[in-house]
């Protein structure tokens, strides 16, 4: 399970699977959808 981790700010974004949906972990819960470029954060 390879996950890449992309550092943004305060905000770190993890990339999982090519099915799953990535995770943006630190300061708070976010969730954005695959695929980063077309992604967009949701609180």
């Amino acid at each position: 399970m390879n996950k890449n981790y992309f550092k943004t700010g305060d905000v770190v974004i993890r990339e999982g699977d090519i099915n799953t949906s990535c995770y943006l972990v630190d300061t708070g819960r976010f969730e954005v959808t695959k695929p980063l470029s077309d992604g967009k954060i949701k609180k």
